[in-house]
């Protein structure tokens, strides 16, 4: 065979591949970015719990102390919440143990299920016998919100998913683990002698942040 002939046959051949329909192109890194499977790819997992970090200031006083808001935000869509609050330091007095809770309305839903603002505003220093769940408390700002040498509050946060179960829960505050237990650590004092909780078997397995006041 003469060079000639080898020389038509290689492009022949060159022909016949580029005319094959597979594409040999190589891809740029443009092309290649963001194939990662969704199976393999975790990076838009949402958690589900409550920010941490949104609960130590997530208890706000008005500028005139009538009201209080609690404001938390819970990673993932939740359709409610729960807030339970006592005065878990000072001995059984008017104030001292005195315990309620506050239903926390859903709001602030993101598009990709990022996270759900969980709030309420309420009234304080309302009487013993006046407080109701979301509306009032007999709590003050003075002397208990935005009382810190030392503080005196401990709060239990619940988020409920969009099915009703219980995503998260949260304690946080002067004494969470005892809250959660309903006595006082080290003394068995009772927190719950007031008013007794909603869903009481939902705080058993609340987990705590030591970090948040």
């Amino acid at each position: 065979m003469t060079k000639n002939t080898l020389f038509l046959a290689g492009l022949a051949a060159l022909f016949a591949v580029g005319c094959s329909g597979d594409d040999t192109t190589p891809k740029d890194s443009a092309d290649t970015a963001g194939a990662t499977t969704g199976d393999d790819d975790d990076t838009n997992t949402i958690p589900n719990m409550f920010d941490d970090a949104t609960l130590g200031g997530g208890v706000v006083c008005s500028g005139d102390n009538s009201e209080v808001t609690f404001d938390f935000d819970f990673l993932g869509d939740a359709a409610e919440g729960m807030l339970d609050e006592a005065d878990t330091y000072n001995a059984p007095s008017t104030y001292g143990n005195w315990n309620d809770y506050h239903t926390l309305d859903a709001s602030g839903f993101t598009d990709d299920g990022g996270y759900t603002e969980l709030s309420a505003t309420i009234a304080t220093g309302a009487g013993l016998s006046d407080w109701a769940s979301g509306v009032s408390t007999l709590f003050t700002c003075e002397d208990h919100y935005e009382y810190d040498n030392p503080a005196v509050m401990t709060y239990i946060a619940r988020a409920y998913d969009l099915n009703g179960a219980l995503a998260d829960c949260v304690a946080w505050g002067e004494d969470p683990e005892g809250f959660i237990a309903g006595t006082r650590t080290g003394t068995g004092e009772d927190y719950l002698s007031n008013n007794a909780r909603i869903d009481e078997a939902d705080i058993a397995g609340c987990r705590t942040v030591s970090s948040a006041k």
